[in-house]
């Protein structure tokens, strides 16, 4: 592995932050490229607040005409502010973030991105970001990554770590031959790996997923072709069942397998419903699991 580094060499995790990435499951540079981001969150551009739409998340620019009110509410510390343009007005709301209301400042600009909900008949963004127009105009129109996390790391602590493996990384060799990747419109296997977690668009995020997929479908075959070919001539009178999810696997692919590739799958149906002798372990520990 080239990148086989600890998640700990990376600027700004320690022992404490790399133990949180060990519980999920990364613990070098490479795994950590391969923790693929569970969703993306499209930052589009600010809107009238007219134009808002409820349960939705989207953003809104305002000046602030007057400074926030903190209330205090049993043991909750509320901080709000009221935005008003032509087509209308948004409250915004934070629970327990006190320091809010010393970092608005009276007469500024912001941009404000958080879910809009209803609530007693008034539009309501609760828990919003806060940008300067400048800062969002960095991020508009662009893809972020979010990925799946763990009680004390955060999103943004991940995407740092990603943003930095990605600087520091050893390119991976292309091991795809280049005529196989012009047939199937495949992405080169580093474009891939960067892309799939900072996509510019959806077009570049299919691009690179794409590959990716391929990728594991073609080594999960490669890997059969080699079982199958330093097997046993036994017979079994264990024999395995074909798998749903394999046909589930194939559905979600973003392309259809080729023909050759269906061979190769029936020929590992074949294989397994034969109940050859490599196969017979596998299947023996399957049943002492169950």
């Amino acid at each position: 592995m080239l990148n086989s580094q600890p998640i700990h060499s990376l600027k700004g995790i320690g022992e404490k932050t790399g133990k949180l990435f060990e519980k999920l499951g990364i613990f070098t540079i490479d795994d950590l490229f391969t923790y693929y981001p569970r969703a993306y969150d499209a930052y589009e551009a600010p809107v009238p607040i007219g134009q808002l739409k409820e349960q939705t998340v989207m953003a809104v620019e305002s000046v602030l005409v007057k400074s926030a009110d903190l209330l205090r509410l049993n043991h909750m510390q509320i901080v709000s502010v009221q935005l008003r343009d032509l087509t209308g007005s948004l409250q915004v709301t934070w629970f327990n973030m006190p320091y809010m209301r010393a970092n608005l400042k009276s007469g500024e600009t912001y941009v404000f991105r958080g879910r809009v909900v209803k609530k007693r008949g008034r539009l309501v963004m609760e828990q919003p970001e806060v940008f300067s127009p400048e800062a969002y105009e960095a991020v508009v129109h662009s893809m972020q990554p979010v990925y799946g996390q763990t009680r004390g790391l955060s999103n943004k602590t991940i995407v740092r770590a990603e943003q930095q493996a990605l600087e520091v990384r050893k390119m991976e060799r292309e091991y795809m031959p280049a005529g196989l990747r012009r047939k199937y419109e495949l992405a080169e296997i580093n474009y891939a790996l960067e892309h799939i977690h900072f996509p510019a668009d959806q077009t570049e995020l299919l691009f690179a997923r794409k590959r990716l997929v391929f990728d594991e479908f073609f080594m999960f075959l490669v890997g059969v072709r080699r079982l199958k070919e330093h097997r046993e001539d036994k017979r079994s009178a264990y024999t395995m069942e074909r798998a749903r999810e394999v046909s589930g696997l194939k559905a979600k692919l973003p392309y259809a397998l080729t023909g050759a590739q269906e061979r190769a799958l029936e020929e590992v149906y074949r294989d397994m419903e034969s109940g050859p002798a490599i196969y017979r372990g596998l299947y023996k520990r399957a049943n002492k699991e169950k």
